[in-house]
């Protein structure tokens, strides 16, 4: 299995952030909401390889399309009964996790949607967030920025955000009614509608970013590229890809 790796130039060293290919389909076993061993044994190694480090747990949520978040705090949850009480034995429906716990893998799940990563410079905290057309109608990146900063003292300027491979306007066709609700990223061609969902996910930014800046986008189409699943592409059957962010021990 491999991470696209186009996306490790833009993470300082003490950040692991990846988006993996179809290598291996991270799509929940029978419908259901956690990872298999294979896929859990994987993640575990990858991480541990990363890090030369044991890592105890993985969090992962069972992702709705909404603008739910999971805040994971030091100072909340600060031992390992409470940290493992908090992974795969209780997922709540969510669509973002932000955490400033060191050597916690936290994850999701995409074959189109876009994966947002988000990290502080200053504090030391990482954010990934699944951005659909749902999710993104309901500003979830913007408001795991404004989080972020209500619960870490935080400002935009030490926040950097990183725009993962997703379906890009080249391939995403929509009906006339995503022009009524994103009007500023879809547009017209052939006589057909367009959308760019990372387009939208900037222009939402542009009060705590002006002019797009610490805004960072790999340009990757998942329906373009076949390395990646697509819903678009492969249909309801589509595999997942996995997007992983954790904040390396020191």
């Amino acid at each position: 299995m491999k991470s696209s790796r186009e996306l490790g130039s833009y993470f300082p060293s003490w950040i692991l952030a990846d988006t993996f290919d179809r290598t291996l389909d991270y799509s929940f076993p029978d419908g259901g909401s956690v990872f298999n061993e294979e896929q859990e044994r994987f993640l575990r190694s990858y991480a541990e390889e990363e890090r030369n480090n044991k890592i105890k747990e993985c969090q992962n949520i069972k992702q709705v399309h909404g603008n739910e978040i999971v805040l994971i705090k030091k100072d909340v949850f600060k031992s390992e009964l409470v940290k493992k009480n908090i992974s795969q034995d209780r997922l709540k429906a969510a669509d973002g996790i932000i955490t400033d716990f060191v050597d916690l893998p936290i994850l999701i799940r995409t074959a189109d949607c876009v994966p947002v990563f988000l990290f502080d410079e200053k504090f030391k905290v990482v954010g990934l967030v699944h951005a659909g057309w749902r999710s993104t109608h309901l500003g979830i990146v913007k408001k795991a920025v404004v989080l972020t900063c209500d619960e870490y003292s935080s400002e935009p300027d030490n926040i950097r955000i990183v725009f993962g491979p997703a379906i890009r306007s080249c391939c995403y066709e929509v009906g006339l009614e995503f022009k009524e609700r994103f009007d500023n990223s879809v547009f017209e061609r052939d006589g057909r509608y367009w959308f760019d969902l990372v387009k939208e996910n900037i222009h939402q930014l542009e009060g705590l970013f002006p002019q797009g800046k610490n805004l960072f986008d790999c340009g990757i189409c998942t329906c373009c590229d076949e390395r990646y699943f697509s819903y678009r592409r492969e249909g309801a059957l589509a595999g997942r890809n996995l997007s992983i962010m954790m904040i390396k021990g020191e």
